[in-house]
Protein backbone atom coordinates (compact mmCIF):
# COMPACT_ATOMS: atom_id res chain seq x y z
CA UNK A 1 0.00 0.00 0.00
CA UNK A 2 1.49 3.35 -1.05
CA UNK A 3 1.83 6.37 1.22
CA UNK A 4 -1.09 8.11 -0.49
CA UNK A 5 -3.29 5.01 -0.24
CA UNK A 6 -2.57 4.86 3.49
CA UNK A 7 -3.61 8.49 3.88
CA UNK A 8 -6.83 7.90 1.92
CA UNK A 9 -7.62 4.90 4.15
CA UNK A 10 -7.50 7.02 7.32
CA UNK A 11 -10.95 7.59 8.92
CA UNK A 12 -10.41 11.36 9.18
CA UNK A 13 -9.59 11.59 5.46
CA UNK A 14 -12.64 9.51 4.55
CA UNK A 15 -14.85 11.69 6.73
CA UNK A 16 -13.65 14.88 5.03
CA UNK A 17 -13.87 13.33 1.56
CA UNK A 18 -17.50 12.32 2.20
CA UNK A 19 -18.46 16.00 2.56
CA UNK A 20 -20.70 17.28 -0.28
CA UNK A 21 -17.92 19.61 -1.45
CA UNK A 22 -15.81 16.63 -2.54
CA UNK A 23 -18.49 14.50 -4.21
CA UNK A 24 -17.66 15.90 -7.68
CA UNK A 25 -13.89 16.26 -7.31
CA UNK A 26 -12.12 14.01 -4.79
CA UNK A 27 -10.25 15.58 -1.90
CA UNK A 28 -6.85 14.24 -2.98
CA UNK A 29 -7.20 15.98 -6.36
CA UNK A 30 -8.18 19.26 -4.67
CA UNK A 31 -5.16 18.98 -2.36
CA UNK A 32 -2.87 18.10 -5.26
CA UNK A 33 -4.10 21.09 -7.28
CA UNK A 34 -3.64 23.40 -4.29
CA UNK A 35 -0.08 22.11 -3.85
CA UNK A 36 0.51 22.63 -7.59
CA UNK A 37 -0.53 26.29 -7.30
CA UNK A 38 1.62 26.81 -4.19
CA UNK A 39 4.68 25.15 -5.74
CA UNK A 40 4.32 27.04 -9.02
CA UNK A 41 4.02 30.31 -7.12
CA UNK A 42 7.08 29.50 -5.01
CA UNK A 43 9.10 28.54 -8.10
CA UNK A 44 8.30 31.80 -9.85
CA UNK A 45 8.97 34.04 -6.83
CA UNK A 46 12.22 32.32 -5.82
CA UNK A 47 13.38 32.18 -9.44
CA UNK A 48 12.97 35.94 -9.73
CA UNK A 49 14.79 36.40 -6.41
CA UNK A 50 17.63 34.14 -7.60
CA UNK A 51 18.03 36.12 -10.81
CA UNK A 52 18.06 39.41 -8.89
CA UNK A 53 20.61 38.04 -6.42
CA UNK A 54 23.13 37.16 -9.13
CA UNK A 55 23.49 40.84 -10.15
CA UNK A 56 24.00 40.05 -13.83
CA UNK A 57 26.94 37.78 -13.04
CA UNK A 58 28.03 35.11 -15.50
CA UNK A 59 25.77 32.12 -15.93
CA UNK A 60 28.08 29.83 -13.95
CA UNK A 61 27.76 32.08 -10.88
CA UNK A 62 24.03 31.39 -10.92
CA UNK A 63 24.66 27.70 -10.22
CA UNK A 64 26.53 28.61 -7.03
CA UNK A 65 23.63 30.59 -5.55
CA UNK A 66 21.50 28.71 -2.96
CA UNK A 67 18.26 30.20 -4.32
CA UNK A 68 18.97 28.56 -7.66
CA UNK A 69 19.14 25.15 -5.99
CA UNK A 70 15.95 25.90 -4.07
CA UNK A 71 14.25 26.59 -7.41
CA UNK A 72 15.58 23.31 -8.84
CA UNK A 73 14.27 21.44 -5.78
CA UNK A 74 10.87 23.12 -6.07
CA UNK A 75 10.75 22.21 -9.77
CA UNK A 76 11.33 18.56 -8.89
CA UNK A 77 8.67 18.65 -6.18
CA UNK A 78 6.32 20.32 -8.64
CA UNK A 79 6.99 17.58 -11.20
CA UNK A 80 6.33 14.80 -8.67
CA UNK A 81 3.11 16.47 -7.50
CA UNK A 82 1.91 17.08 -11.05
CA UNK A 83 2.51 13.45 -12.02
CA UNK A 84 0.51 12.36 -8.96
CA UNK A 85 -2.35 14.76 -9.79
CA UNK A 86 -2.53 13.60 -13.39
CA UNK A 87 -2.84 9.96 -12.31
CA UNK A 88 -6.44 10.69 -11.29
CA UNK A 89 -7.39 14.02 -12.85
CA UNK A 90 -8.24 15.23 -16.32
CA UNK A 91 -5.62 17.50 -17.82
CA UNK A 92 -8.40 19.63 -19.31
CA UNK A 93 -9.71 20.17 -15.76
CA UNK A 94 -6.44 20.40 -13.82
CA UNK A 95 -4.32 22.66 -16.00
CA UNK A 96 -6.77 25.60 -16.01
CA UNK A 97 -7.11 25.37 -12.21
CA UNK A 98 -3.36 25.81 -11.81
CA UNK A 99 -3.63 29.19 -13.56
CA UNK A 100 -4.54 30.50 -10.10
CA UNK A 101 -0.78 30.73 -9.65
CA UNK A 102 -0.84 33.70 -12.07
CA UNK A 103 -2.84 35.54 -9.45
CA UNK A 104 -0.75 34.47 -6.48
CA UNK A 105 2.48 35.32 -8.32
CA UNK A 106 1.14 38.78 -9.16
CA UNK A 107 0.04 39.49 -5.61
CA UNK A 108 3.17 38.10 -3.94
CA UNK A 109 5.52 39.84 -6.38
CA UNK A 110 3.80 43.12 -5.53
CA UNK A 111 4.16 42.39 -1.81
CA UNK A 112 7.70 40.99 -1.67
CA UNK A 113 9.40 42.19 -4.86
CA UNK A 114 7.75 45.64 -4.86
CA UNK A 115 6.37 45.25 -8.37
CA UNK A 116 3.37 47.30 -9.47
CA UNK A 117 -0.01 45.79 -10.35
CA UNK A 118 -1.69 47.80 -13.09
CA UNK A 119 -5.38 48.16 -13.85
CA UNK A 120 -4.93 45.93 -16.89
CA UNK A 121 -3.40 43.23 -14.68
CA UNK A 122 -6.33 43.51 -12.25
CA UNK A 123 -8.70 43.01 -15.19
CA UNK A 124 -6.63 39.98 -16.25
CA UNK A 125 -6.79 38.58 -12.71
CA UNK A 126 -10.57 38.98 -12.82
CA UNK A 127 -10.74 37.03 -16.08
CA UNK A 128 -8.50 34.28 -14.69
CA UNK A 129 -10.74 33.99 -11.61
CA UNK A 130 -13.84 33.84 -13.80
CA UNK A 131 -12.25 31.19 -16.03
CA UNK A 132 -11.19 29.05 -13.10
CA UNK A 133 -14.67 29.38 -11.58
CA UNK A 134 -16.28 28.19 -14.84
CA UNK A 135 -13.81 25.30 -15.20
CA UNK A 136 -14.39 24.28 -11.57
CA UNK A 137 -18.11 23.94 -12.31
CA UNK A 138 -17.48 21.32 -14.99
CA UNK A 139 -17.51 17.62 -14.24
CA UNK A 140 -14.36 15.76 -13.36
CA UNK A 141 -14.51 13.02 -16.01
CA UNK A 142 -11.34 11.00 -15.57
CA UNK A 143 -11.95 7.36 -16.27
CA UNK A 144 -10.05 4.99 -14.05
CA UNK A 145 -8.67 2.79 -16.82
CA UNK A 146 -5.90 0.45 -15.73
CA UNK A 147 -2.58 1.62 -17.23
CA UNK A 148 -1.85 -1.85 -18.63
CA UNK A 149 -4.89 -1.63 -20.92
CA UNK A 150 -4.04 1.79 -22.37
CA UNK A 151 -2.88 1.62 -25.97
CA UNK A 152 -2.45 -2.16 -25.94
CA UNK A 153 -4.49 -4.80 -27.66
CA UNK A 154 -4.39 -8.41 -26.73
CA UNK A 155 -3.66 -11.14 -29.22
CA UNK A 156 -7.34 -12.13 -29.07
CA UNK A 157 -8.41 -8.72 -30.39
CA UNK A 158 -6.26 -8.94 -33.54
Amino acid sequence: MSFFQKIRAMPAYQKVESMPLFTRVPLHICVGLAIAVILDTAVQIFWKMAVQATDKQPLLATFEHPLFWLVVTLFLLQLANWLKVLEDADLSYSQPITSLSYISVGVLSAMFLHEQITLLQIIGITFVLAGVWFISKTDHNTLHTPPSSLGHTSGADS
